[in-house]
């Protein structure tokens, strides 16, 4: 993070205040966060007379550059203005905002941070023109313009040739682009009296001659074509005749026929030689199949976790089905022939998994579910709670913080304890389909001392037990536990009371 100091003599902001300017600057880091496109906008400081950038590197006046620089910079000014209006839009309540936030002063609020060869540009002052009669406006969008578009054609006498590739280097990229069905590539954002170089040739065509091209178009007026006619080549003579030698002898005239005949006359044979001929019958006696009986006594495992998992259906044809108890253990009765069974295992949150038991003696086996990837809703932060469930139940965080005025909750979603703000940011009412979740995070750290989290089954609208994953990130390191709450609905409670339909744990904070 560096500061960039510019003059101020004479300038008045556009908005109302120094302090929308400020405000409109968080807008700014909002709107355009994909990619760090704010960070063309220098973030204006104290009472606005500095500015700071978060791109490091030597600060430079446009003015101060040479002019191939200066072109250089321009590209690069233009490449992200035309990123900014593709994230908004073409409204006339975008184009305005665009217009207003693009504009500064003078040149001198245009700096360029340079460091390994490569150019950044940032803007101080934007928001803001000059306090004087007839100052100049629209410094920026005049510099760059608003994109001339070049339109190139290729084409076989009158008739277009669609999916062409050709090279088009412009703004110091190479893109491979190809002809559309009217054999045309149109570029619309290309920056004014820039140069644009174009390259193709036919090798890999062979309906057309030989060619290539490679020519240099520079950018002079808004709306600019160029076409190109292409040569097919003369279609090739037809062969010459095969000449007739009449001197040929019968057996070279007739080969095919005799070769015909001789097959015609093996398959011939073949057939009779099938109904003619007796095969004699072999009896095969059918033996009886081999039932075997056993039990496999299976335990279910989370593959992350290692906790064993309570009610995986377990399926085998044949077989009743059966479910884990607490400890994630089942024994299957398997009444098979040789040659062994398929066995399924079912859970909601867990990747299905099958498996073939061989016949044979009683044995014990010990089955890793793989979890479902959840992805977790709601802002980082250390400490931070997060639990998710599949069921329609209504599942809540309350979190008692080191100062234990009041609980962060659904009812009460932000506490602030030794200045330290903590909030629940995603609470679910266990409406939807899928992964419910809530979280409850400090984004800027919390205070130091003893947090109590309590998870409380609030409805019981499922009418079974509720599997909940929690996942507490606390001082850098990350936990997760999987419970069970049952129970009916649940208003109140205490913490560490012994309930089925709640959960209690609590943690200390190192600030």
């Amino acid at each position: 993070m560096q500061n960039i100091t510019t003059n101020t003599e004479n300038v008045t902001a556009i908005f109302d205040t120094e302090m929308e300017v400020k405000s409109r600057y968080i807008q700014l880091k909002n709107i355009f966060s994909e990619k760090n496109l704010y960070y063309l906008f220098a973030e204006p400081i104290g009472d606005g007379v500095k500015w700071k950038t978060e791109i490091d590197g030597d600060i430079i006046g446009f003015s101060e550059l040479s002019e191939d620089e200066k072109e250089v910079a321009k590209i690069v000014l233009f490449k992200k203005v035309s990123a900014l209006k593709k994230v908004l839009g073409e409204s006339a309540k975008d184009r305005k905002f665009i217009k207003q936030i693009l504009e500064v002063p003078s040149e001198e609020n245009i700096h360029i941070i340079k460091k390994d060869g490569v150019f950044n540009v940032v803007l101080t002052f934007w928001g803001h023109r000059k306090n004087v009669f007839q100052s100049k406006k629209n410094i920026v969008s005049n510099m760059i313009g608003n994109g001339n578009c070049l339109t190139i054609k290729l084409q076989d006498g009158s008739d277009a040739i669609p999916n062409f590739p050709i090279k088009v280097i412009y703004h110091n990229e190479e893109n491979i682009l190809t002809t559309d069905s009217s054999g045309e590539i149109v570029i619309d954002d290309i920056l004014k009296n820039s140069m644009v170089e174009i390259e193709f040739d036919t090798n890999s065509h062979d309906s057309y001659k030989k060619i290539s091209i490679s020519e240099n178009i520079k950018m002079e007026e808004d709306s600019m074509k160029k076409e190109f006619i292409l040569e097919k080549k003369a279609p090739p003579p037809p062969p010459p005749p095969t000449p007739i030698d009449n001197n040929d002898n019968f057996w070279k005239r007739n080969w095919k026929w005799l070769i015909l005949l001789l097959l015609l006359l093996l398959g011939l044979g073949l057939f009779l030689w099938k109904f003619y001929v007796p095969t004699p019958t072999v009896v095969v006696p059918i033996q009886p199949p081999v039932i075997i009986e056993q039990n496999i006594n299976f335990t279910l495992i989370d593959k992350d976790t290692r906790q064993p998992i309570k009610g995986v259906k377990i399926i085998s044809s044949g077989s009743d089905n059966k479910l884990t108890n607490e400890q994630g253990k089942a024994t299957l009765r398997l009444i098979q022939s040789e040659g062994g069974k398929r066995v399924q295992f079912l859970m909601n949150g867990y990747q299905s998994k099958e498996i073939t038991i061989e016949s044979g003696i009683d044995i014990d086996k010990t089955i890793y579910l793989k979890p479902l990837k959840v992805k977790i809703e709601g802002e980082a932060g250390d400490p931070r709670i997060n639990i998710s469930w599949e069921t329609k139940d209504d599942i809540d965080i309350h979190v008692f913080d080191p100062c234990k005025k009041k609980s962060i909750y659904h009812g009460n979603k932000t506490a602030v304890c030794n200045g330290k703000i903590g909030k629940l940011d995603v609470d679910n009412l266990g409406k939807g389909t899928g992964i419910r979740q809530e979280n409850i995070t400090w984004d800027s750290g919390g205070s130091r001392g003893e947090y109590i989290v309590i998870i409380n089954k609030y409805s019981n609208n499922s009418h079974s037990p509720t599997k909940v994953t929690i996942r507490t990130i606390n001082n850098g390191q990350t936990t997760k536990k999987i419970v069970y709450l049952k129970g009916q609905k649940q208003k109140n409670f205490i913490p560490f009371e012994k309930k089925d339909s709640q959960y209690t744990f609590k943690f200390t904070h190192e600030n």
